[in-house]
């Protein structure tokens, strides 16, 4: 199994890490987990990012104050938990940093870990298409007129995780427009 958001609901204050970690213990006690890890300002920022995408409508400070606990960046305590519940030999722990750095040797890595051959040939790019900052800021306005789980205001009742203006935004016209690398920065003067 593979998912993403399986280690914490991003959006909520809660810390939920380790009561969803103790059922998946209880579901698959026999495991061999797979844990990425990734700098906090680039978690910070792509969390940000996702809440837009989702249907949010704060700035990124106001995201901070109501909708992220940043003791979920402090993965060590997980990674042990994990160790403690499945054993060392079980958990294959990784970076984006050195999944970046060193792709192939990660990959391989990882398949030799769950007994797979590794595979000759395999996406090495990214396949979503990350937002620049002229989407964040029109994704903001536009949110406003969908009501979804992180905006309950919105006028319009949305049933789906992916909002219309997102599928453009996603679509092959955005993909081939160079993008900034947007940092922390960024979003703190985003107005």
């Amino acid at each position: 199994f593979s998912e993403e958001n399986i280690y914490t609901y991003q959006f909520t204050k809660m810390d939920d890490r380790f009561k969803r970690l103790e059922r998946i213990k209880q579901v698959f006690p026999e495991a061999k987990i797979i844990f990425g890890t990734r700098k906090k300002e680039e978690n910070l920022v792509s969390w940000y990012v996702e809440y837009v995408a989702v249907g949010g409508v704060l700035n990124f400070q106001g995201f901070l104050e109501k909708h992220l606990n940043q003791d979920k960046f402090d993965y060590d305590l997980y990674i042990n938990k994990l160790i403690e519940y499945y054993g060392k030999e079980n958990v294959f722990v990784y970076s984006l940093d050195e999944l970046r750095k060193e792709q192939e040797k990660v990959v391989h890595n990882m398949c030799k870990f769950m007994n797979v051959e590794t595979p000759k040939k395999y996406r090495k790019k990214p396949a979503r298409v990350g937002y620049s900052l002229r989407i964040i800021k029109i994704s903001l306005f536009l949110n406003k007129l969908f009501k979804t789980p992180v905006n309950t205001k919105g006028l319009i009742p949305w049933w789906g995780p992916i909002l219309p203006q997102n599928i453009f935004f996603h679509s092959f016209i955005f993909r081939k427009l160079p993008k900034k690398k947007i940092k922390i920065n960024d979003l703190k003067n985003l107005k």
